[in-house]
């Protein structure tokens, strides 16, 4: 396995000086801005290479914002006023804004390469590889202009989805969102001519040709849409793709087909996949933004009702625009109030939620917790033992340690609402019961192995 440099070397690059620029914690740094700066003032091209921290990248957590450090930004500013040539090589499991893109020529998205992604990079980077991957999801300018910022993360019994099916770029494409890069977009070092698209009943069909100086692959993209259709539904939906590899000059015929998926909708009336009757488009596209050929084909529907004819329907899922939907709006919706939670203390209560304990021992743990938690992220250091078991619901200790089962947890629900001794006892006893049974399945199994007899039906835990 190479580190970045000597997979950088290894393809023939010269490296002139390498530094570490930033620290990774987001603490200042100036002399390893001081480094960074000097270096790239002797270098022709400089690859700056950004990412997310451990902490962010972290399981069992969410993330409540989309930046990088900021020290990471004004080393690249600094870097970039001495030597224009910067290349930002990207690590980041996910989205991140990009504010201090215009302080570079090129960006490399590498997402999470894994052992030998550094090697990938190299190839990449010296042009060994032409790329040709797409985005899988959409980039934003900011966390703002998510369309559930609002919701998210969570810390309440309910995880409102109040935006629908106004998802990704179902969503920037309806409401009219300016993105950063959108779904489906992606650059190659060639360059490829879309012409001549035929439309049959169950296939679309066009000729695609690199009329660039090397071979690469395109990913081509076939959306669909129904501007007059009454049911409400984003503005394209993604319904196929395909990709061909090409030699400089060449074309291909690209098929890509026209499923029983390609035109249908769940109907909530009926409870099943439908047709809405009509003309629909069909669009091929090199990004949910780059449409490059585009047909019309008419399609018999399967005559169901709209299934909201019935109701007023708000009118920001008619025009997508659900940055901000209100209960009352999305109860419209949903055909029903918001589910409300139980009061007090209960099985699905998180760790977390016993800070609102009636008992000592409760908001004890969940303060402590709560510290050990804080302290994990003010040293951009992953605890995923703590992330879990903070956001752990209590009914979820009964699958998490070995000796406890839900009698057990019921007792400890008890406890934390304030039955002290009642609720101590009640878990004391479930405790023990459930370690004698173990101990006897253990000797079941035992025996079972050492004579092949078959386990009773209904025995364990």
């Amino acid at each position: 396995m190479e580190d970045t440099f000597d997979a950088l070397e290894h393809e023939g690059l010269q490296i002139i000086s390498k530094c570490s620029a930033f620290a990774r914690d987001g603490s200042e740094n100036k002399a390893l801005e001081r480094e960074a700066v000097e270096a790239a003032k002797r270098a022709e091209t400089v690859l700056f290479y950004m990412g997310l921290d451990e902490i962010s990248e972290s399981e069992g957590r969410d993330r409540d914002h989309m930046k990088l450090h900021e020290n990471q930004a004004s080393v690249l500013e600094a870097v970039a006023a001495v030597n224009p040539n910067v290349a930002i090589i990207l690590s980041a499991g996910s989205p991140v804004e990009m504010p201090w893109l215009a302080h570079a020529k090129a960006l490399l998205d590498g997402y999470l390469g894994g052992e030998a992604g550094a090697a990938a990079m190299a190839e990449v980077i010296t042009g060994k590889v032409n790329p040709c991957g797409k985005l899988a999801e959409t980039l934003p300018f900011a966390y703002e202009d998510v369309p559930g910022h609002q919701e998210y993360p969570a810390q309440e019994w309910n995880a409102c989805y109040k935006e629908s099916l106004y998802v990704g770029y179902r969503y920037y494409d309806t409401a009219g969102v300016p993105v950063r890069f959108p779904f489906g977009y992606g650059l190659s070092y060639t360059t490829f001519a879309y012409s001549d698209i035929c439309v049959a009943p169950q296939s679309v069909s066009f000729t695609l040709t690199n009329i660039g100086d090397c071979s690469g692959s395109e990913i081509t993209q076939l959306y669909i849409s129904k501007p007059d259709s009454e049911i409400f539904r984003p503005r394209k939906e993604l319904k196929g793709f395909a990709k061909t590899c090409l030699q400089p000059g060449e074309s291909k015929r690209v098929t890509i087909a026209l499923d029983d998926k390609a035109f249908r909708y769940f109907n909530i009336r009926t409870e099943k996949w439908e047709v809405e009757d009509g003309v629909y488009r069909l669009t091929i596209a090199a990004s949910s933004a780059e449409p490059k050929l585009s047909a019309l084909i008419e399609v018999n529907g399967t005559g169901a009702p709209n299934p909201y004819a019935h109701i007023q329907l708000p009118s920001c899922y008619r025009t997508g625009k659900v940055q901000s939907v209100s209960d009352r709006d999305f109860e419209t919706l949903l055909g029903r109030t918001i589910p409300q939670p139980p009061k007090g203390i209960h099985r699905n209560s998180a760790i977390r939620d016993l800070k609102h304990s009636r008992a000592p021992l409760g908001f004890i743990a969940a303060g402590a917790l709560a510290a050990v938690e804080k302290r994990n992220v003010e040293k951009g250091t992953p605890d995923l033992n703590t992330d879990f078991i903070y956001n752990m619901p209590l009914r979820g200790i009964a699958k998490y340690i070995d000796l406890i089962d839900m009698a057990v947890a019921d007792g400890l629900v008890m406890e934390a609402k304030g039955f002290w001794i009642i609720g101590l006892l009640r878990a004391l006893a479930a405790l023990i019961h459930n370690q004698a049974a173990n101990a006897t399945l253990a000797k079941t199994l035992e025996k079972q192995a050492k004579h092949g007899e078959r386990l009773p039906e209904g025995s364990g835990n």
